[in-house]
């Protein structure tokens, strides 16, 4: 891998912080058929943000959001994803 996501879950207290890290690969967020559009842009600008100095990414989603997030990856990187009644809303709100 060459990037990281580091996904945390909004509303938790600094001591119950539970950061998952992804290792994932800049050519698939950014480039691949079913990339990211914010990282597509990310990885094209110019600027040099602190995220493009460390390669990590730090995203605060609620936690319906977390749980999905993993099943958003799967799609970015196969095309294919997992929806469910459980995972519809927050699949919507990740894209």
């Amino acid at each position: 891998s060459d990037w990281t996501i580091q996904v945390t879950c909004e509303g938790g207290n600094a001591e119950q912080t539970n950061v998952r890290p992804y290792y994932v690969h800049k050519t698939f967020l950014g480039a691949g058929k079913y990339r990211a559009e914010y990282f597509q842009t990310l990885f094209k600008s110019a600027m040099k943000t602190t995220e493009m100095r460390t390669c990590t990414s730090c995203i605060s989603l609620q936690s319906s959001s977390v749980e999905a997030f993993p099943d958003m990856l799967d799609h970015i990187y196969t095309g294919k994803c997992n929806v469910e009644t459980k995972n519809v809303v927050a699949l919507r709100s990740l894209s």
